[in-house]
């Protein structure tokens, strides 16, 4: 291509861009600070950054990183000392290829290091601000030592997602999500069921924008409650977690509630395949899914266009590494491991998160610059050491559960799939006598034409309410006692 037709092009791509920034800042302009608030406005930072010159990124993040692999040099013990024995001096830390040879750090090497992983001080114009802990649902807990300004992203990129997504900050929120994380308005303690809890300002926000009511209830209430809920407060947007949507989709909402449902996110979980086209059938509504964990907070988000996860490399870098560690291919998958830029209280640096993706390509239809992924698989590094099958029966089980439920809504209010000792299954399901006495037959059937497992097994139909795992907060529609503790 000569010099006339890249100078046509550049400047094609130019005009797109400068198209996408402007209707983002159209997008920006709903979102009014509180009056009160008279802190750094970062929203707009964030947003330029969006749109940015791909090398001009990866030169700030490059600085960001150095600053961060300085400071764990100085102030870390666990790091200084095993870079050193791995002949990895402070000086060589900006140069080529160091940072891809340091060693990843797993979650049990955080467990076992907790106290050595703490960072003697922070960063000249940061402080620690409180620990972070993880629920345990998907393996042993962890906690995290969080500075001030690792904390204070995460309303600010919660901001920015909404924002990708077109939420009205002036509209009316409804989260429904286990008591425990429903605590704030109720001194630290476990939100309460049967009560609803009454907000001035949206989750996460409420120190920053200016927004409309926002309502709580809790996901351990029965699913019939949460309907009734979901219909009296008619939200405009819902918070909530994949397996608890799942199970509202399966029942009769009223369609005016439908019909005023405008935005859905789903946090905490993965949102499968499956998942989807049951939610999708009945909530016809944008879906918005971001990537993050308690560790580190928010990692990357869904883009509305493109389907792919935009990494906030503000605040994170994230690698996609094959088995050997090496940089995963476009369109290969491999481990996500993360390192965080913005926690000078405990740094995590190449932090396996256990779970996988696809490394994409750089170019996205919204025109956004940052690195991108797709396909994330949640648990993918615990379930891979299951035995054989079990994993993809659970699937089979789930799609035949979901094909009646979707044909039959409000026959089948919640279920669980659980994996024992000694090869025993169990089908534990909330439900109506109809349903219960059609799924006994289908997933048995279901169950018995298998040829999945690699084993003898046993499988039981549990009719009632006594699910497992309900300890670690978050409900796991696939529940396993052989699931690895890291």
């Amino acid at each position: 291509m000569g010099f006339r037709e890249n100078l046509r092009t550049n400047r094609q791509v130019g005009g797109v861009l400068h198209s996408r920034l402007r209707e983002e800042q159209e997008a920006q302009a709903v979102w009014r600070y509180k009056p009160e608030y008279q802190g750094e406005r970062l929203a707009e930072q964030l947003l330029a950054n969006e749109f940015a010159d791909s090398e001009l990124l990866n030169a700030k993040r490059q600085r960001a990183l150095q600053q961060v692999l300085e400071h764990a040099y100085d102030t870390v013990p666990y790091y200084r000392h095993l870079w050193f024995q791995n002949r990895v001096r402070r000086r060589q830390l900006g140069a080529t290829g160091t940072f891809e040879s340091l060693p990843l750090l797993s979650k049990a090497d955080l467990v076992a290091n907790y106290q050595q992983l703490k960072a003697s001080r922070c960063i000249a114009d940061d402080k620690l601000a409180g620990i972070s802990k993880t629920s345990g649902t998907t393996g042993q807990p962890v906690k995290v030592d969080q500075s001030l300004r690792s904390r204070r992203m995460f309303a600010w990129l919660k901001q920015r997602e909404l924002r990708w997504f077109r939420f009205d900050p002036a509209l009316t929120h409804l989260s429904i999500r286990p008591g425990e994380e429903l605590a704030i308005g109720n001194d630290g303690r476990r939100w309460p069921d049967g009560k609803v809890l009454k907000l001035e300002c949206w989750p996460y926000l409420q120190s920053l924008f200016q927004t409309g009511p926002a309502f709580g209830f809790a996901s351990t209430n029965a699913v019939a409650q949460q309907v009734r809920i979901l219909e009296e407060v008619k939200p405009d947007y819902l918070l909530i977690e994949p397996a608890t949507l799942e199970n509202l989709a399966m029942q009769s909402i009223d369609d005016a509630t439908l019909a005023h449902l405008q935005g859905v996110q789903v946090i905490s979980q993965t949102l499968t395949a499956d998942m989807r086209a049951t939610i999708k059938q009945v909530m016809q509504t944008a879906i918005l899914q971001n990537y993050g964990f308690n560790e580190i907070g928010l990692v990357a988000s869904l883009c509305r266009e493109g389907g792919r996860y935009h990494v906030h490399d503000e605040h994170a870098l994230v690698e996609i590494l094959t088995e050997s560690d090496q940089q995963a291919a476009v369109g290969e998958r491999g481990k996500l491991v993360v390192t965080c830029l913005t926690n000078s209280a405990m740094p995590l640096i190449r932090y396996d998160s256990g779970d996988s993706a696809v490394r994409a390509d750089d170019l996205c239809e919204c025109g956004r610059t940052s690195p991108s992924f797709i396909d994330v698989e949640g648990r993918y590094r615990r379930l891979a050491q299951l035995p054989p099958g079990s994993y993809q029966l659970f699937k089979a089980i789930q799609a035949e559960v979901n094909h009646y439920a979707r044909n039959k809504p409000g026959s089948v209010f919640q279920y669980q799939f659980c994996q024992m000792l000694q090869g025993r299954f169990e089908l534990i399901m909330d439900c109506s006598d109809e349903a219960f006495a059609d799924l006994s037959r289908s997933v048995n059937s279901v169950f018995e034409q298998s040829e999945i497992l690699d084993m003898p097994a046993t499988f039981e139909f549990v009719r009632g309410r006594q699910f497992r795992g309900l300890e670690k907060r978050k409900f796991q529609i696939f529940w396993s006692e052989l699931m690895p503790d890291h």
